[in-house]
């Protein structure tokens, strides 16, 4: 499991790069939102 940061324009954004990036990496992540819109 790694930590990731993701910069991102909404909440759609978040939750598709979420599962792209488990699906790349083959596990689940733990990830924080760095946007300036509420999430």
């Amino acid at each position: 499991m790694k930590n990731i940061g993701i910069v991102c324009e909404g909440p759609t954004d978040f939750i598709i790069l979420q599962a792209v990036i488990d699906a790349i990496t083959g596990e689940s992540n733990g990830f924080t939102s760095c946007s300036q819109s509420p999430m």
